[in-house]
């Protein structure tokens, strides 16, 4: 009996919140377990470091960082933040214009903090204030824009030229000029390969020449590019993706180049042989299109230039998997650009109709 007497106590004491511990501590302890334990992927990280940042000066780029969770709660005492100081921080950002997808970017960070703050062997707080706090309704109801077919051949095509790169002049020595002109054929490659795979950028960036199955004219996607690491697929799943004429010719030139062209060898790569910076392809990808005069879309936007051709002949399902979507909701915001003309003939058979060939129409117009 005394020994149960203690083991409850014991769990008792355990179980009461840390008075003293900040919401800074709180920080600190989810950071360290977030990427050691849950280890989530370095861009997932970097996004969160951002928004859980301390007031001061910018580790990149001028400026302070903005700090809104950390001014207003980092020297808090974690126990005792309730719910409504949660609600009222994020009124604030909703007055100070921020989309509400961003306002639940901070609350996420928020919940992700508290909710680990919770556990006994950290604060045992009792419990997530921030379950409190509602979420913001997030706009997804215009549909993404895309390029066309064409238009993503002319980025290509502007890559191809090197009119992204030193106004599409000659470099002043011939070594220049040859690594030069392979970085401008390794562009237009990856552009063809992303508008017509859907592959995201960190995908393209880990893709390797094994992964390349030119016999079955597949892509297998295995890896992903994260803050330079590479890591797992977003889904934490491995894929395959058939390669389209577009981007088989593609690679199969690619493929031809003299060096980097082993089995481990990553297909877009610079010129040691490394991953290419993703800042410098998205920074690239810009001056192409823009020299190929075509909309300013993103680079990512290619990925939904391939998900609104495939979902134009394949069902949602297929889309999803080639996409590697974990849910299909997400491969529905493409729906829009589904042709309904097969839904509409049968939905003419159901109702008894019949429509007149334009020709006909034509032809009676013209009668009368």
């Amino acid at each position: 009996m005394d020994a149960l007497i203690d083991e409850v106590e014991h769990e008792l004491i355990s179980a009461r919140p840390d008075r003293e511990a900040t919401f800074a501590d709180a920080v600190v302890s989810w950071r360290s377990w977030a990427e050691h334990s849950k280890r989530l992927k370095p861009a997932t990280l970097r996004n969160y470091d951002a928004l859980l940042s301390e007031p001061g000066q910018r580790k990149r780029g001028p400026g302070e960082n903005l700090a809104r969770i950390m001014r207003s709660f980092g020297d808090r005492k974690i126990a005792e933040i309730t719910a409504v100081d949660i609600e009222r921080f994020l009124q604030r950002l909703d007055r100070d214009g921020l989309p509400g997808r961003s306002v639940n970017a901070h609350r996420q960070a928020l919940a992700n903090v508290f909710e680990h703050a919770t556990r006994a062997d950290v604060f045992s707080l009792p419990n997530n204030p921030v379950r409190g706090a509602e979420k913001r309704r997030e706009d997804y109801t215009k549909p993404p824009e895309t390029f066309s077919i064409e238009q993503v051949h002319a980025v290509a095509r502007a890559a191809r030229a090197g009119a992204h790169v030193n106004g599409g002049r000659r470099w002043a020595s011939a070594d220049e000029d040859l690594q030069q002109q392979q970085a401008n054929v390794q562009d237009a490659v990856i552009y063809t390969v992303a508008g017509f795979t859907g592959l995201r950028q960190g995908e393209l960036l880990a893709l390797r020449w094994k992964h390349v199955r030119f016999a079955d004219r597949t892509l297998v996607v295995v890896a992903a590019m994260s803050a330079g690491v590479e890591s797992s697929t977003k889904s934490g799943k491995w894929r395959a993706v058939p390669l389209v004429s577009d981007a088989f010719v593609a690679l199969d030139e690619l493929s031809r180049r003299e060096w980097f062209v082993s089995p481990d060898d990553y297909v877009f790569c610079g010129p040691a042989g490394e991953p290419l910076n993703e800042s410098a392809l998205r920074r690239r990808f810009k001056a192409a299109r823009d020299a190929a005069g075509l909309p300013p879309l993103p680079f990512h936007h290619l990925r939904h230039t391939f998900a609104t051709l495939a979902i134009r002949g394949l069902d949602p399902a297929t889309v999803q998997a080639l996409l590697g979507h974990s849910k299909i909701t997400t491969t529905e915001r493409y729906l829009h650009a589904r042709p309904l003309t097969e839904l509409a003939e049968r939905m003419d058979s159901i109702f008894g109709m019949r429509v007149e060939p334009l020709a006909d129409r034509d032809r009676a117009s013209a009668m009368i």
